[in-house]
């Protein structure tokens, strides 16, 4: 992983404020996928929904979760525990995925009262699948 090129896509997002279809869990992983590889997939859902429910409708009309897209890309499906820098860590709800950046032993994650904030990750077991860039 280049440290260097993911501390250039997190240090100007951090604190930045919540945002439904435009700074939310989904599209921070669609723009990290288009930084570092350079894809156009945050296309996909930029705008596209401005609520909570609409960013259930969406996911549902997409019919394609991130995890989907991570795998489509070509993305290396890891087990959570073996995370490590740059690697990308979703917890699966019913209705979409969660998505997060890790950073070590943290991750990036979008709250909706804070916005972009560093989360110590207390378990790397509680989430579900973790991606590794092909990098």
């Amino acid at each position: 992983m280049n440290i260097v090129k993911l501390n250039q896509f997190i240090e100007p997002k951090m604190c930045k404020k919540f945002a439904w279809g435009v700074n939310d869990c989904n599209t921070l992983i669609l723009e990290y996928l288009d930084f570092m590889l350079g894809t156009e997939t945050l296309k996909i859902a930029y705008k596209k929904y401005n609520t909570k429910a609409g960013a259930i409708t969406f996911q549902k009309n997409y019919f394609q979760k991130v995890s989907d897209k991570c795998e489509e890309l070509g993305l290396l499906v890891i087990n959570p525990v073996q995370a490590q820098h740059g690697d990308i860590l979703i917890k699966h709800d019913q209705k979409w995925d969660m998505c997060h950046l890790c950073i070590g032993t943290k991750f990036i994650s979008i709250d909706e009262t804070i916005g972009i904030n560093a989360t110590s990750i207390l378990d790397f077991n509680f989430f579900d699948k973790a991606y590794r860039l092909p990098i």
